[in-house]
């Protein structure tokens, strides 16, 4: 297989990232399911038009939260997120070693140019792969959402993602967790696709509807994607 490009998903592909985002909420007393998280994320998310990359920011729904409480003010909101941005980044960066991959992608990064085509706001991203990849070695390369004010499956992250490789769509394989998103676009323009499903957590949700494409390789752990590359 001639691959000269990989195109990665961030979230739920590289990392746990529902488990990282649970570890940090709980080093401030708070869960994702607890009830005035919860209402604070709904409002936010309500206000804004259906998939709105701000959506996602937890800095939103922090001063929510401490407005709801009568505590807000801009030291309490930037506190709290200095400490939820501290403790993502320890949670991430102990699961990276856990996950002992640094040797998988030095292989990849040795046969194919890497990037990273992800929803969510920049900065946050940017916080979970200095965790992984403080040096760059691996992941220099990002197309995020913030940056065009759309989310995946929308085509124009993935279009920049190839000119930034300056690569063709068949020079190149996309891996991702999310059928939807990053599989049925990069089939749509052409490039090989892999469903990683390691931090599925048996919830069909997490990955979308089921493949139903003989174009798409299943990767249990995302440490088969080199075998499936060579295959």
């Amino acid at each position: 297989m001639s691959i000269k490009g990989i195109i990665l998903d961030l979230d739920d592909t590289l990392i746990d990232s529902e488990r990282a985002y649970g570890e940090a909420l709980e080093a401030l007393n708070l869960s994702a399911s607890s009830t005035d998280f919860v209402t604070a994320r709904e409002t936010v998310k309500n206000r804004l038009p259906a998939e709105h990359v701000s959506a996602r920011n937890r800095i939103l729904y922090f001063k929510c939260l401490l407005e709801t409480r009568g505590d807000f003010n801009a030291t309490n909101l930037l506190s709290i997120m200095t400490s939820y941005e501290k403790s993502l980044a320890t949670s991430i960066e102990r699961q990276w070693r856990q996950l002992c991959r640094e040797s998988l992608f030095a292989n990849l990064t040795s046969r194919a140019a890497l990037i990273v085509v992800t929803n969510e706001n920049l900065r946050t991203q940017a916080i979970k792969i200095r965790a992984m990849d403080p040096d760059g070695l691996y992941f220099s390369k990002v197309v995020c959402s913030e940056e065009y004010g759309a989310e995946k499956p929308d085509r124009r992250l993935y279009e920049a993602a190839l000119s930034r490789l300056a690569l063709k769509p068949s020079e190149c394989a996309v891996v991702g967790n999310h059928f939807e998103n990053d599989i049925e676009p990069a089939l749509r323009l052409g490039m090989i696709a892999f469903l990683s499903i390691e931090f599925a957590k048996n919830t069909p949700t997490k990955i979308g509807r089921p493949p139903v494409c003989k174009d798409v390789t299943i990767l249990d752990a995302l440490d088969q994607i080199e075998d499936a590359l060579h295959g």
